[in-house]
């Protein structure tokens, strides 16, 4: 399992290297990797590759992409199931992310924490919002 996520974190920061513009891989995935961790701990699960996958490559570009505008990240339908369904996880997301914030020294938004809960949990984050 350790190989198999070391190996993960090598092949994204490769990838993450000829993609990105801003970021630089080598400094940015042990820190999310450690975020992850602590995310795990908390949980109290250690999460499948195909979730730790999703988490590197959001929480990566939610780092290169800086700081966004308020609002504009998380629907209510999906704010409202997270916080119903999950609100353990999105206060050890939320705690999470701060920790990351002061390590780059930069702002993130908290609604990421919604987002995050959403992949660990596989929520449904397109549901459709009635017209």
């Amino acid at each position: 399992k350790l190989t198999q996520r070391t190996e993960l974190v090598r092949e994204i920061s490769h990838t993450l290297s000829q993609r990105l513009l801003f970021l630089n891989p080598v400094r940015a995935m042990p820190l999310i990797d450690h975020m992850i961790e602590l995310i795990e701990v908390e949980v109290g699960e250690t999460f499948e590759i195909e979730v730790l996958a999703g988490l590197m490559l959001h929480l990566a570009c939610i780092l290169e992409r800086g700081i966004q505008p308020k609002g504009m990240l998380v629907s209510e339908m999906v704010r409202t199931q997270v916080e119903q369904q999950f609100p353990r996880e999105l206060s050890i997301c939320r705690r999470a992310l701060q920790v990351l914030s002061t390590q780059i020294a930069r702002p993130l938004p908290d609604e990421e924490a919604y987002n995050i809960v959403g992949i660990l949990r596989q929520v449904d984050i397109f549901i459709a919002t009635s017209f």
